[in-house]
């Protein structure tokens, strides 16, 4: 008896340890990230930068903090606050249910993050439960049958079409053009995957070995390891597209994160 309770104090105390140490790393972020918003938000006209700085007063977290150091001026600029509001809650709940499976900086790269490449800041987190996203969560609890679910669910409501211009936003294609192209496909899926707690990370070849044309598709990070897929694409199944044989000869092939890893 008096082994077993020796042991159990160890294990609490083991614990607190841990979660101080966890607290810390949090902090230390924290203040690094505070430090890079301030810096981006110092590059935006003094009116915008002074609505948004509110915002790292009013959410004094690492979440809101990493928005502002990481989201590009060009975007911010032409941010509405309460859409950086909605993601900001939305991350937090994500951040309690996976923060003992990954790691901070993994996490804000591959869940947290806003935009995927040139597209808008819109609010399209608390859009996608109109259109009934985080009910797939609920019935697809594996990992990797939500990918695949949510591939097909991301179909319904997009279909490729070259397009021109900035890039469309996931809110933009939902509310009004339902098309878009490979760039525009890979945003519309990383973001509902992301919005789900799927980290996914957008992946290109700037140029084909066999011809003169680029691709975008997308990675997700599943069963402790990042496999493609084609987004917004009727498969069945993942680490297959109709890319596959062209990708295996690609010159180059890219992916992006704010937190870069191995």
């Amino acid at each position: 008896m008096q082994r077993l309770l020796i042991i159990s104090m160890i294990l609490i105390l083991f614990a607190v340890l841990l979660s101080g140490q966890i607290t810390s790393d949090v902090e230390d972020h924290y203040q690094i990230l505070r430090g890079k918003a301030v810096e981006n938000l110092g590059t935006l006209p003094i009116e915008k930068g002074n609505e948004l700085f509110e915002l790292l007063n009013e959410f004094p977290d690492v979440i809101m903090a990493f928005f502002l150091a990481y989201e590009e001026s060009s975007k911010l600029l032409l941010a509405n606050p309460q859409d950086l509001v909605s993601h900001h809650y939305r991350v937090r709940q994500l951040w309690e249910e996976y923060k003992d499976k990954y790691s901070l900086p993994f996490f804000l790269s591959y869940i947290a993050k806003i935009t995927v490449t040139d597209e808008r800041i819109t609010p399209y987190r608390d859009l996608f439960e109109e259109y009934g996203l985080y009910q797939l969560k609920q019935h697809y609890p594996n990992k990797r049958d939500l990918v695949i679910e949510l591939n097909l669910w991301t179909r319904r409501f997009m279909t490729f079409k070259p397009t021109s211009g900035r890039d469309m936003a996931p809110y933009d294609i939902l509310k009004r053009s339902n098309i878009g192209r490979c760039e525009e496909m890979q945003i519309f899926f990383i973001s509902a995957a992301r919005s789900v707690g799927i980290p996914a990370r957008p992946a290109m070849t700037p140029l084909w070995a066999h011809t003169d044309n680029n691709h975008a598709w997308v990675e997700v990070f599943v069963d402790g390891k990042w496999s493609y897929l084609g987004a917004v694409e009727p498969a069945y199944e993942i680490d297959y597209a109709w890319f596959s044989a062209s990708a295996a000869k690609a010159i180059m092939i890219m992916a992006t994160a704010a937190f870069p890893a191995e």
